[in-house]
């Protein structure tokens, strides 16, 4: 079946999708925006539907329960961060470019989004579900994959042993700490370098430390002049 009736059905079936699109967007560009703002138990609805520009049916078409929307925040921003640890990449135990990356990504993908961030605070202060949900979908995915990877990493003696996940936790601890203060305090904050030369930082003070090689080296302890038998030793043949 063909003709012009035909294709002008596909282009308004077309359209009216991309408008419904465009409206779902726009309900979570402003559920976002009002969580962070004012915290869950400060947004109704009302206020919601407000910010958005449709009515509250239209919210509930779209999310017929909170825990919907909840979810679709945090799948939309799962799809817009960058992943820190894609599967190819953790291939050929690069560990300075895996962890170079790593780092940088999630430092990015922190200061790229601050009002995520704060939902995220308001969330957790709040006990709220959101948090729960995005522990589950993203911050534990992330350290388990790390871990996974730290963990292989030392069984093949690459990297010293210690517990994997603990080890990741440090890793994601130095990158995550470093992107918070800099979102909540901004030009404040000293410290600020460019996110590539940080990650590299950060990369080798995970991989190497901080202390210099000459003080990492055991020292031989020496006895002083006139240390008990030494005099004895030099004066004997």
């Amino acid at each position: 079946m063909s003709g012009p009736g035909v294709a002008v059905a596909v282009t308004m079936t077309a359209r009216r999708r991309l408008k419904s699109e465009d409206r779902r967007r726009q309900i979570l560009d402003a559920a976002v925006s009002a969580f962070a703002r004012h915290g869950f138990a400060g947004t109704t609805t009302r206020e919601l539907a407000r910010a958005s520009g449709v009515s509250q049916a239209m919210i509930f078409r779209f999310f017929p329960d909170k825990a919907g929307l909840y979810r679709a925040i945090i799948d939309r921003y799962i799809a817009r961060a960058a992943d820190p640890f894609p599967a190819a990449s953790t291939r050929g135990g690069d560990d300075r470019r895996i962890l170079e990356r790593a780092a940088a990504d999630m430092i990015g993908n922190v200061e790229e989004d601050p009002t995520f961030l704060r939902l995220l605070l308001f969330s957790a202060l709040e006990g709220h579900e959101l948090s729960r949900l995005f522990l589950e979908a993203r911050v534990l995915a992330v350290t388990r994959a790390l871990a996974r990877y730290l963990g292989g990493r030392m069984r093949r003696g690459a990297l010293r042993s210690v517990p994997p996940i603990v080890a990741a936790r440090a890793f994601i601890g130095m990158a995550g700490n470093y992107a918070l203060m800099n979102v909540l305090y901004g030009p404040a904050m000293p410290g600020r370098l460019p996110r590539r030369r940080v990650a590299r930082l950060f990369t080798s003070l995970f991989l190497n430390g901080i202390t210099a090689a000459e003080a990492a080296a055991p020292r031989v302890r020496r006895p002083a002049i006139g240390a008990p038998g030494l005099d004895r030793r030099m004066a004997s043949p």
